[in-house]
């Protein structure tokens, strides 16, 4: 049996880790409710073993009628983002959307893309990529770089990665081969076609 410490009253912040934490960890009870210091020491040792992780709760401001997402924005921008899971809380009357960011520290780097070392072939694919990416972030409301950096661009043309688990070898895209990966290796080929015509 689970030592469980129940908490009468969890902030939307609260929730959110509980919930992240029992998928992690792969718990099917959902009565379980745990000590916002357990979930974070736990969420902490989930950090060392994998990706790092970061929450971030955007308030809805109601007299501005917009959301508050400057600190959002400055850590996507920050980070080499890997996924993100949005999520719409409404905690007695107070708006707010619940991010959880999967992500690595930019210190790590991306190297930026060489286009001069390409060819005329995989320039074509970098840049249908490219339009790719961005007009699947306008329709999905987010910046480009969260679903893709230019640098992966490069590196996935770089690669031609034929089945999803070949981006396992480019950084930041393991995660994302799932989502992305059958759109990306189709468009790979469809402009292959297209250059051989």
């Amino acid at each position: 049996m689970r030592n469980v410490i129940a908490c009468v009253r969890m902030s939307p912040s609260a929730r959110v880790i509980r919930n992240k934490l029992i998928h992690l960890e792969g718990l099917n009870d959902s009565c379980y409710t745990v000590d916002l210091r357990v979930i974070r020491a736990r969420i902490r040792t989930k950090m060392k073993e994998m990706y790092m992780f970061r929450l971030i709760l955007v308030r809805f401001d109601q007299d501005s009628g917009r959301f508050e997402d400057e600190e959002f924005n400055k850590f996507c921008a920050e980070q080499n983002i890997v996924r993100i899971e949005k999520e719409f809380i409404n905690s007695n009357g107070e708006i707010y959307y619940s991010f959880f960011i999967e992500y690595h520290s930019r210190k790590a780097g991306y190297e930026k893309p060489d286009m001069a070392k390409l060819s005329e072939r995989e320039q074509e694919q970098y840049n249908r990529l490219r339009d790719w990416r961005n007009e699947l972030a306008a329709n999905e409301g987010i910046p480009a770089y969260i679903i893709m950096y230019n640098s992966q661009i490069y590196e996935i043309v770089k690669r031609q990665p034929v089945a999803k688990a070949d981006f396992a070898a480019i950084k930041g895209m393991k995660g994302k081969a799932d989502k992305y990966g059958e759109q990306i290796i189709k468009l790979l080929q469809e402009t292959d076609n297209d250059h051989e015509e």
